[in-house]
């Protein structure tokens, strides 16, 4: 469910085939049921249904933030996983909707300004009662020679989980609407994530030219 209702990142990037979003749900809430939630989703990919966020900007009032938490008890009932995309900067929506997650991960690219983003956005998530295990800091796009750099934040930002750059394969995923191809390195990384938070074992990640992944995860 794609709660950053200003990108609407997920409807572009997934090209889902209704045109129905989170908003309706929230403004639908209390008459949902299987048929009318069936109606409003779009299934995307085999075992992965999609709710984007609007396709414009609401410049509207944007309903109460007790819809959107109902929308996630809703969508809890359907599915084994829910996961929903907040806003890039925490606001009351994503705040007040994170009280009801059982992990949040924050995501940053290994630059300076977006780590120290980051790490505002986890103190200030500590500062509303979250225990430091509940969020989890991914990094997005590293290169091989940021790596190393990314390691020293650990102790500012806790224990990190790195995603290796890959831009033609996320163009080639962006084009076609699809995910990322397991059989990718930066596929094996994110499934080692994934993996971790569903508290399954994955294989040991063979070396390639982002071996420098497997090492960083040895020695964190």
């Amino acid at each position: 469910m794609d709660y950053d209702l200003a990108a609407g990142a997920a409807g572009f990037w997934f090209k889902p085939d209704k045109s129905y979003s989170v908003l309706d749900a929230v403004q639908g809430f209390t008459k949902m049921d299987e048929s009318l939630w069936r109606g409003l989703v779009s299934t995307v990919h085999p075992g992965f249904d999609l709710l984007p966020g609007p396709a414009e900007f609401p410049l509207a009032d944007v309903p109460a933030t007790r819809g959107f938490t109902e929308v996630l008890k809703i969508a809890r009932s359907h599915y084994e996983w829910v996961i929903v995309d907040l806003a890039q900067n925490l606001n009351a929506l994503s705040a007040a909707v994170a009280l009801d997650l059982e992990s949040v991960f924050v995501v940053a690219t290994p630059d300076v300004s977006s780590l120290f983003q980051a790490r505002r956005i986890i103190m200030t998530l500590a500062d509303l009662g979250h225990h430091k295990d509940f969020v989890k800091l991914v990094v997005n796009r590293v290169h091989k020679d940021e790596a190393e750099r990314v390691r020293e934040f650990e102790s500012l930002l806790g224990k990190t989980a790195v995603l290796p750059e890959d831009r033609e394969e996320l163009a080639q995923a962006h084009s076609a609407g699809r995910l990322i191809s397991p059989q990718t390195e930066l596929g094996r990384a994110i499934a080692k994530v994934t993996a971790s938070l569903a508290g399954r074992e994955m294989p040991a990640v063979h070396h390639s030219r982002f071996s420098f992944y497997k090492t960083h995860e040895q020695r964190a």
